[in-house]
């Protein structure tokens, strides 16, 4: 239902139907006293309106007449109000769609690199490169360990940032910091901007 901030149609509907409804007793009445008088005056259009009980009726139309097109142009404002709702609807769920379908390209391209490369070191680098193209993302580092032996097995990096990424980082400074107290943790961090 609209309220009366977006009520346009309802009053402008009524309007137009009162004025229109003004027209039938105004000729109605014009029309008895040329009837009744031979000529068309103001005192013989009232003589006419009060002796004709089908005048009466007629005079009745403006109100009439502006309820029916008031009552249309609040259906007109409430069709308007459910147009701009869907409209609103569509472009949301339209977004959605496009979000989800680039990260399902985007998983289809993370898949056929996969896929496609044989060793694991350039297999993670097509990993790197493609997540830091979906998330959109600086950069992207992705480390691997070997936890027995304490050291650093594999230092990916990706992203237009990657020139900022430091290419070799000791296990030990590596454990000390936020990628340590990750696995400590078994938990995910997110370092905040510019730290």
């Amino acid at each position: 239902m609209t309220d009366n901030s977006t009520a346009v149609y309802a009053p402008r509907y009524a309007l137009f139907g009162a004025l229109l409804g003004l027209l039938v007793p105004l000729f109605g009445s014009m029309l008895a006293a040329l009837l009744q008088t031979g000529t068309i005056t103001l005192n013989g259009m009232w003589q006419a309106l009060v002796s004709n009980p089908l005048l009466w009726l007629m005079a009745t139309s403006p109100l009439v007449l502006g309820a029916i097109a008031w009552l249309a142009g609040r259906n007109q404002d409430k069709l308007e109000h459910l147009l701009a709702h869907t409209d609103r609807l569509v472009e949301q769920r339209t977004g959605q769609l496009n979000r989800a379908l680039t990260s399902i390209q985007s998983l289809h391209q993370i898949a056929g690199l996969l896929t496609a490369a044989s060793e694991l070191p350039d297999v993670l680098q097509a990993l790197v490169g493609k997540i830091a193209e979906f998330l959109p993302a600086d950069r992207v580092t992705l480390i691997t360990f070997d936890l027995e032996k304490k050291q650093v097995i594999h230092f990916v990096r990706g992203g237009p940032g990657i020139e900022n990424v430091v290419l070799t980082v000791p296990f030990e400074e590596l454990w000390a910091g936020l990628s340590g107290w990750v696995l400590q943790n078994d938990r995910p961090a997110l370092s905040p901007k510019d730290k």
